[in-house]
């Protein structure tokens, strides 16, 4: 076990949603990135991400208010933004009907 572990920290992972939201939220806590590092080898018990990784997390989240990174939408997120969702379209059909009678 211990050799899986120690081959999971060194490897170049990548980190879930939960991971880096905390990361960016420790990081706005505290101001410090040893806090944070210290924080994160006892919460998920491996070596944090590269500092410098933490610190363009935080800013992007300042900037845009989300942890993902740009190139993680993918087309189809970013299609499915645009698109009108059923329920608005079918509520457009049966919304004049209302008004009508009121």
């Amino acid at each position: 076990m211990r050799f899986t572990r120690a081959l999971f920290q060194t490897a170049n992972r990548v980190l879930t949603p939960l991971e880096r939201a905390k990361l960016v939220c420790w990081f706005e806590e505290t101001n410090s990135l040893a806090m944070v590092a210290r924080r994160y080898r006892a919460e998920f018990g491996m070596d944090p991400p590269n500092l410098s990784q933490i610190k363009k997390w935080h800013k992007n989240f300042m900037a845009t208010g989300t942890i993902r990174s740009d190139d993680a939408i993918s087309a189809a997120e970013m299609e499915a933004e645009e698109k009108p969702t059923l329920a608005s379209l079918e509520l457009e059909k049966v919304l004049p009907h209302f008004e009508q009678r009121v």
